[in-house]
């Protein structure tokens, strides 16, 4: 039976984008031993791979997400002026 940070990694690489630390803690996920493995046991894990460069995370208001590929940050609105209505707009 695989480690519950392979079955970890290899769920992020199968399943692309990003996922909720929360959501993966409600998954089931085996210890070797065949046991359940506790949330607790789960965000540890995940916490390792990301130490290892094996996934990337990112807090994302106050909770952690992962994910097999680099998490692209949301781009900053810019701001642009609009001479016709002589105001400045979101682009």
């Amino acid at each position: 039976m695989k480690s519950v940070s392979q079955q970890l990694l290899e769920y992020l690489q199968a399943n692309p984008g990003v996922h909720a630390s929360g959501t993966l803690q409600r998954l089931e996920w085996h210890n070797k031993d065949g046991t359940l493995a506790v949330p607790r046991t789960i965000v540890r894990r995940l916490q390792e791979l990301a130490e290892e460069g094996k996934i990337h995370a990112e807090i994302r208001a106050g909770h952690t997400h992962y994910s097999a590929t680099p998490i692209e940050k949301p781009k900053a609105p810019s701001l642009v002026y609009d001479p016709i209505n002589d105001r400045m707009v979101r682009v």
